[in-house]
């Protein structure tokens, strides 16, 4: 019987271990995923701007200077104002989502605008639209002034064409 009782303690005390190092990694691994997907963050208070006030002194003080504390003045949240404003605040959401959540590397802001530009002008189904970078951009007006470094010719546009 005593040994009985002794594999019974030794069953409870090892589940209870089993069980307390079980629970610690669940909400190690919760707590870490609720931090990192950022919505373990503090949920956003009101900007607010301390100002500062002038109040009567306080018991103790003389009456000749004056203290001044802190008053909160609340910053407005800019609002949209119109459907396009809308539209690029849905989309300054949705890029915010991706910053937060999204696990790999992320392109630079000069090809997020770019890759905006191109699906922007994509959504017109026009051939003869297109968005060129102003690098490329530069490459083509300067092969484009119709003059030739080098040979010392001058191309020109006569009245025949």
């Amino acid at each position: 019987m005593d040994s009985t009782l002794r594999n019974v303690i030794k069953f409870v005390v090892v589940s209870t271990i089993v069980l307390t190092l079980s629970a610690a990694a669940f909400l190690a691994g919760f707590g870490s995923a609720y931090l990192l997907t950022g919505h373990g963050v503090l949920p956003a208070w009101p900007a607010v701007a301390p100002a500062a006030t002038p109040s009567s002194p306080p018991p103790g003080e003389t009456e000749g200077e004056v203290v001044l504390t802190p008053t909160p003045t609340p910053v407005p949240i800019p609002t949209p104002t119109s459907d396009d404003e809308e539209a690029f605040q849905l989309f300054w959401e949705v890029w915010d989502l991706v910053q937060r959540n999204f696990y790999g590397e992320l392109p630079d802001m000069q090809e997020v605008a770019y890759a905006a530009i191109r699906g922007m002008l994509s959504t017109l189904d026009d051939e003869y639209t297109a968005f060129i970078e102003p690098e490329v951009a530069a490459i083509l007006a300067e092969d484009a002034t119709g003059e030739f470094e080098g040979i010392g010719a001058f191309v020109d546009m006569d009245e025949e064409g």
